[in-house]
């Protein structure tokens, strides 16, 4: 029985493990926290994404705990909504439908699809050894472990990305995000919308989660390593977004600061490779982006599933990763790219420059938003 060891207990990870298992392969999955954390706030679990859940049987569950999001808008501070793009029912058409859930939620989902030996927890990798036909992962308390393959998907700061492409650095997007979630009653006019408003230098998103339960996000330019105190958070971002349009300002004030994070948002350029011999990166380890289009988890799920059924087909380990990189790379490198473009666009600060974009979104054709859709969620496998 063919082995793999993965690095990473994200949402990548816990995919991949399944996925392989499911193609029986032996797995071994290192999580280096001592319990399952998840980094984030709530997700939002585009189609793509469920179409990949979906061939793992694992949809349904997606679907019953998951708050279905009908429609995205787009506003501007001031109130005028320059967009408003409908959705269907989650699973009634691929590619126009988004499940909105507690990050938590979704990684529960995972772990308990997976054979309970598979999951270790408190496992620090440290660096991996080649070893004739075989990789060979070391860990800080001293143990190690060998298999045919080894995965990093231990997300943006990966420690074996670090090992396989040392010069690769991080870019920084000029944008740090603040998240939370809350208990708040939403309009019923938009209890099963995404909307996001821009308004310069801030901008902010909200939808359900659940019933009485919002997730937001809230992005804003700023240097790296903003000096932040979390005691004054919810004081600062009121200073921030109180003149955006209701709900917002109701949204953050019914937050308690301990129900927040703050992330410096980073992508990658584009890397011309994601593997080398046996050992093979995904997700947010192989191409990190930055949220703007909802896509970081999403990509990682479809990486997994990709991975894992070249694994099952290929006759070596090389021609799987050479056939998970041929099918995988260049979707995840135009949305890394379209992501970062989004991010930068949406915060233009030029009054000429924004009426201009905002003149061009709200005469764009419903077709062309379609289409940009089933750009994102289109899967070729």
């Amino acid at each position: 029985m063919p082995r793999a060891i993965i690095i990473g207990g994200g949402i990548g990870g816990l995919t991949t493990a399944i996925a392989l298992c499911r193609k029986n392969w032996d797995v071994s999955l290192h999580e280096v926290t001592p319990e399952l954390r998840p980094v984030g706030k709530g997700i939002m679990v585009p189609d793509n994404a469920l179409q990949v859940l979906e061939r793992l049987g694992l949809a349904g569950r997606v679907y019953e705990i998951g708050w279905p999001i009908r429609s995205f808008e787009l506003g501007t501070a001031s109130g005028t909504i320059l967009s408003t793009l409908k959705l269907n029912e989650p699973g009634s058409r691929p590619g126009h439908s988004i499940v909105a859930l507690h990050r938590a939620e979704l990684v529960q989902v995972l772990v308990n699809a997976l054979p309970p030996e598979v999951l270790h927890l408190g496992s620090r990798f440290t660096h991996f050894t080649h070893e004739s036909n075989q990789v060979r992962a070391h860990f800080k308390e001293g143990s190690e472990e060998t298999a045919d393959l080894l995965v990093g998907a231990d997300g943006i700061h990966s420690r074996v990305r670090a090992q396989l492409f040392p010069q690769v650095a991080l870019r920084y997007s000029g944008q740090t995000c603040f998240r939370g979630i809350t208990e708040f009653a939403l309009p019923e006019v938009l209890s099963s919308t995404c909307r996001e408003t821009w308004g310069g230098r801030n901008r902010f998103g909200f939808s359900a989660v659940g019933t009485r339960r919002v997730y937001w996000f809230a992005p804003q330019i700023s240097p790296p390593g903003l000096d932040d105190s979390p005691d004054l958070r919810i004081e600062r971002l009121l200073d921030s977004y109180g003149k955006f349009p209701d709900p917002i300002p109701g949204i953050i004030a019914a937050t308690r600061a301990e129900d927040t994070i703050r992330t410096d948002l980073f992508d990658l350029r584009p890397i011309s490779r994601w593997s080398r011999g046996n050992v093979a990166l995904l997700g947010d380890a192989a191409h990190p982006m930055t949220p703007n289009l909802g896509q970081g988890g999403a990509q990682a799920v479809e990486d997994a599933f990709v991975l894992a059924e070249q694994c099952a087909q290929a006759r070596s380990i090389a021609e799987a990763l050479a056939g998970y990189e041929s099918i995988r790379m260049a979707k995840a490198v135009w949305i890394v790219k379209a992501s970062w473009t989004f991010g930068q666009v949406s915060h233009w600060q030029n009054p000429l420059a924004r009426w201009t974009r905002d003149s061009v979104i709200r005469r764009m054709p419903s077709w062309m938003r379609y289409k940009q859709m089933d750009q994102l969620n289109s899967l070729n496998y």
